[in-house]
C-alpha cells in the first residue's frame, strides 16, 4: 500500500511545476522523502520475493543492501527533504484542479519556455 500510495502521489499529485518554468520531471529535495519511501518500500518488496522464491544469496544480500540503504536514506534525510511538503503539495494540486475547473483561477499560463517550437 505504501508503494501504490508513494507511486500515486509521486505521479498524479504533485504540484505542476510547469508553471514554474521547470521540466516536469524535475526533482528537488520536496521530492526527496517520497522517493526514498517509494524506493525502500520497493526493495523491501523484491527482498521480500526474493526470499519467497529462494533466490541466490548474492541477490538476497543485494536487494536488503539496497533496502537499508534507502531506509537510512529516508529517515536520515528528514531534515533536508521538506517533509511537510508531501502533505501540502496534493493540497495545492487539488486548489488548483478546482479553481481551473470552475474558472476562478488567477495563475498565469504555464511558462514555455522550455518548449520552444522551431519552424
Amino acid at each position: 500500500m505504501i508503494l501504490a500510495g508513494g507511486l500515486w502521489f509521486f505521479f498524479f499529485l504533485r504540484v505542476n511545476v510547469a508553471f514554474d518554468g521547470a521540466s516536469p520531471f524535475h526533482l528537488g529535495r520536496a521530492d526527496l522523502f517520497v522517493g526514498s519511501l517509494i524506493a525502500s518500500a520497493g526493495f523491501a518488496l523484491a527482498w521480500a520475493c526474493a526470499q519467497a522464491n529462494h533466490a541466490s544469496p548474492t541477490a538476497m544480500w543485494t536487494l536488503f543492501g539496497l533496502y537499508i540503504f534507502f531506509t537510512t536514506l529516508l529517515f536520515g534525510a528528514v531534515r533536508w527533504s521538506k517533509f511537510a511538503h508531501m502533505f501540502f503539495k496534493p493540497a495545492v494540486a487539488y486548489q488548483r484542479r478546482v479553481e481551473e475547473a470552475n474558472g476562478s483561477s488567477d495563475l498565469p499560463s504555464p511558462s514555455n519556455e522550455n518548449y520552444i517550437v522551431r519552424s
